[in-house]
């Protein structure tokens, strides 16, 4: 049987908490720095991002996103289940996100003059002990 779904209340420092998230994930995925990223990110998404970074690899290109400021972000659900807490928050974005040449640094994707704007629901989990990690992220 599941464990009961309780409201919980989103205050302040959770919401700069978010903020800071939102560009240390994004530095940490840019430089492809792992070690960070763990740090970051629950399991689930650690193992997402390394496959999507691999595949960047592979295909001798890297992603590049840089400027990253945070527009709005609307929490659209928090609650507790069993040990942990959870927040969803509808995060809106710009950055400069190219996708380079590995080797020559061209740009194949993306503008670096023009931010892009970015609207994402980014779920993040809280042991009752921690810190807000990342645990998911989807398209809006």
């Amino acid at each position: 049987m599941a464990g009961e779904e309780i409201e919980i209340e989103i205050g302040n420092a959770d919401r700069q908490d978010f903020e800071r998230l939102l560009s240390e994930v994004q530095n940490a995925y840019a430089n492809e720095d792992f070690s960070r990223l763990r740090e970051l990110t629950t399991p689930e998404v650690m193992s997402y991002f390394a496959e999507e970074l691999s595949q960047n690899a592979t295909a001798g290109r890297r992603n590049s996103v840089s400027g990253t400021t945070l527009i709005d972000a609307e929490v659209a659900e928090a609650w507790r289940e069993e040990s942990a807490d959870y927040a969803t928050i509808a995060m809106r974005y710009e950055s400069i996100d190219l996708m380079l040449d590995r080797n020559s640094g061209a740009v194949l994707e993306g503008d670096p003059e023009q931010p892009s704007r970015t609207v994402e629901l980014w779920t993040f989990r809280r042991a009752f002990d921690g810190h807000w990690r990342l645990s998911a992220i989807q398209e809006a």
